[in-house]
């Protein structure tokens, strides 16, 4: 009996793999929800606490908006799409060349700091390296050890659902995080 069912062992792998892999499925599809319902918000930070600060930033949810999910670019490692189309952006100054075809130009507003190519505003200073002030920094940590002299600034996503074609979420959700301590 026991070399019997080490003899098939494969068979039984093969299906626990399966399983997984069916539930799993299952189970994003009742966690997640379409890009339509959801606002995104990435972080090109060191440490973040992703979940604090999606359940934080979930307290005050715009309306039609069902889940807000907070990430470090990290996340995006296999699936560069999530990147692309996300909403909002929290990024240092020295990754933002490189970054600049994601974003869309932004208002501005009095009295703010702004990243600006040719006269045109596309990111908002939000944390200042100099002074070490800046929003939500119970859950994002801003600087390391190798480097604290970056500033931060944030974006909206030019592909964003939430900016103005389906509705203005992102904006609602990124005052609500310049609003954290």
């Amino acid at each position: 009996m026991i070399r019997r069912f080490f003899s098939q062992i494969y068979l039984y792998l093969l299906w626990l793999i399966v399983a997984v892999m069916f539930w799993g499925w299952i189970f994003s599809l009742k966690t997640d929800t379409s890009a339509e319902k959801k606002v995104m918000v990435f972080a090109d930070v060191d440490a973040m606490d992703e979940v604090g600060l999606s359940a934080k930033l979930e307290e005050e949810m715009p309306e039609g908006i069902r889940m807000v999910q907070a990430h470090p670019f990290s996340y995006v490692i296999f699936n560069e799409n999530l990147l692309v189309n996300a909403d909002v952006f929290i990024v240092p100054e020295n990754e933002i060349e490189e970054l600049l075809d994601t974003f869309a130009p932004m208002e501005r507003e009095e009295g703010e700091t702004y990243y600006e190519v040719d006269g045109v505003a596309y990111g908002k200073k939000i944390y200042d390296a100099a002074t070490k002030e800046g929003p939500a920094k119970t859950f994002i940590t801003y600087t390391t050890d190798k480097d604290d002299s970056q500033d931060y600034y944030l974006f909206y996503g030019i592909y964003s659902l939430h900016t103005g074609s389906l509705d203005e979420a992102a904006y609602e959700i990124a005052n609500h995080l310049l609003c954290l301590p």
